[in-house]
């Protein structure tokens, strides 16, 4: 694991190559290589700022699971794993994040998580997990369709599964433990599409035809008045929707193969 404390998107990385990005052309960079995801997590608690804590959900002695609202960065291009929002009226915007809006008597809670066999390799498998409730028919595993098998995209992939299976016209909220597919939805493609899909150094951004699948079910589901909101939870942690989803995940990277 890398972390990066201080950087263009602080964060966990899994591999350097994700992670050097990050702190070139950087003043006084902060990052360093743990064996551990929780060394990791400490290195961030004891190096970045609040904020920095917060938008990655890295708690400083309060509750881990939470919400994630968002943070003041300019994506380089990120790809982490495991690091509430609702949609802006303006056309084609991205949703903010927002508190929680679980007042809502038809708020539909779905989790939501990927999973990737040997991600970054030639050989890796991923999958997706939707989870609904104990024993619902709509609790979907799945192979991710397509290359590249990158856990990333199959985070990504599970939510934008999770909102062509829920109504439409019900109030929704994803629960899930990735921090990138949030900030792609509700803080950086806004920024990304004025700049015809590209980061901040011009790179064609990552994913940006599962990210704009998402952004499109967000749109529908706006135009029907339905609410859609993000919730960021520690994954691996207490939360048992997320175990859940995480077990579906897994079942679905050991599927064959779809094209």
């Amino acid at each position: 694991f890398y972390a990066v404390a201080v950087g263009h998107v602080p964060g966990i990385y899994a591999t350097w190559d994700e992670a050097q990005p990050q702190v070139i052309e950087v003043a006084g960079p902060k990052y360093k290589r743990f064996t551990t995801q929780e060394d990791a997590e400490q290195f961030i608690r004891e190096n970045a700022s609040s904020e920095t804590c917060r938008a990655l959900g890295i708690s400083r002695g309060q509750d881990s699971s939470q919400e994630y609202t968002g943070a003041a960065f300019e994506p380089v291009e990120t790809s982490t794993k495991r690091a509430k929002a609702e949609p802006t009226p303006a056309p084609k915007a991205a949703p903010r994040a927002e508190p929680s809006c679980e007042e809502s008597g038809n708020l539909l809670k779905i989790w939501t998580d990927g999973s990737s066999l040997a991600n970054g390799q030639a050989d890796s498998r991923a999958g997706l997990g939707v989870y609904f409730g104990p024993n619902d028919k709509r609790n979907l595993a799945e192979r991710l369709p397509g290359e590249p098998q990158t856990n990333q995209r199959a985070e990504l992939m599970a939510i934008l599964r999770a909102l062509e299976i829920a109504p439409s016209t019900q109030d929704v909220q994803i629960v899930t433990d990735s921090q990138y597919s949030i900030k792609c939805v509700t803080q950086w493609a806004l920024s990304w599409e004025k700049k015809g899909w590209k980061t901040a150094s011009g790179v064609e951004v990552k994913n940006q035809d599962i990210i704009r699948g998402v952004l499109a079910r967000i749109e529908e589901r706006d135009a029907a008045r339905s609410k859609t909101s993000f919730q960021w939870v520690k994954g691996h942690a207490t939360d048992q929707g997320n175990h859940q989803a995480d077990r579906l995940a897994n079942q679905g990277a050991g599927l064959r193969s779809v094209d």
